[in-house]
């Protein structure tokens, strides 16, 4: 596929770009228009200050233009894109309130129960203050390979009687001992209707830091240490043990947690905020 349209903050990019007789934007003009941003894979990049950030103006100009329905409120969540999971405390909400929602059985159409529709308005009160969240598009700032000593990916999985998951951060060591921490990625779901206890569902939250783990190291072009988290000493322990000791729930999510992280030796307890870490290797 030809590539036409280009854009960069780099002035000596842009320069080739055009020498070659690209189709490029302004460097200057690019970098004096904040609000009016690039979208990178459907997110929008500032090239001024080479941040991710969101425009909500579009879900803000469709809120209360509607009657509070399952289909209105399914409208207004679909309207947030957000594929790294920059936005993951607050989209699991609006899909813990849909869950709820789906529960009552209610038609496309029809009224939600006014201490739903209060949950909904408050989540909804909430959406202007997420054109303040900007995060890095690089990892590493200005840190040069030869500067770095150490290269960590964290995942921290937590669990709750309505939902779990899981987020990654990089953490970077430098030889100075400067360190750097970058977010990476966060994955959230809403529990099962069927009630699970806690522990499990700490386990899925596991689970979820592995499948997430696996799919950011494929796209990494340099080795990482994993260090997996969490605060539950029974899901450690259920990590920490052999699958076939296990009923087939916990049995089959230890397994592919197991074979996800080609384990070996699990680290002994260490005080944190929570239970401790879990596991880690090298990739």
């Amino acid at each position: 596929m030809y590539l036409r349209k280009w854009r960069t903050n780099s002035p000596e990019l842009l320069a080739k770009l055009k020498e070659l007789g690209f189709e490029v934007e302004d460097f200057e003009d690019s970098l004096d228009k904040p609000l009016v941003p690039s979208k990178v894979l459907g997110v929008c990049w500032n090239p001024k200050t080479d941040e991710f950030h969101f425009d909500t103006r579009g879900i803000e100009n469709c809120l209360f233009k509607g009657h509070e329905t399952k289909r209105y409120i399914l409208q207004v969540a679909g309207r947030i894109f957000d594929p790294i999971g920059i936005l993951g405390p607050f989209t699991i909400r609006i899909k813990c309130l849909l869950q709820e929602i789906w529960s009552l059985g209610l038609d496309w159409d029809e009224g939600i129960p006014e201490q739903t529709a209060v949950k909904f308005r408050e989540w909804c009160d909430d959406i202007k203050g997420l054109s303040n969240i900007r995060v890095p598009r690089h990892y590493f700032a200005f840190a040069l390979n030869k500067d770095i000593d150490d290269i960590q990916l964290h995942l921290f999985a937590d669990a709750s009687p309505k939902a779990y998951g899981t987020v990654a951060y990089l953490r970077i060591k430098l030889k100075d001992n400067t360190v750097m921490v970058s977010f990476v990625a966060s994955k959230g779901r809403v529990a099962p209707l069927k009630t699970l206890s806690l522990p499990r569902l700490e386990l899925m939250g596991a689970l979820l830091s592995a499948r997430l783990s696996d799919k950011i190291v494929k796209g990494l072009e340099f080795p990482v240490t994993k260090v997996f988290w969490t605060d539950s000493s029974i899901t450690y322990f259920w990590i920490k043990g052999s699958p076939e000791r296990f009923k087939v729930f916990v049995k089959n999510r230890v397994k592919e947690i197991h074979q996800s992280n080609s384990m070996g030796s699990l680290p002994r307890e260490r005080k944190s905020s929570g239970f401790d870490l879990s596991w880690t290797r090298r990739d």
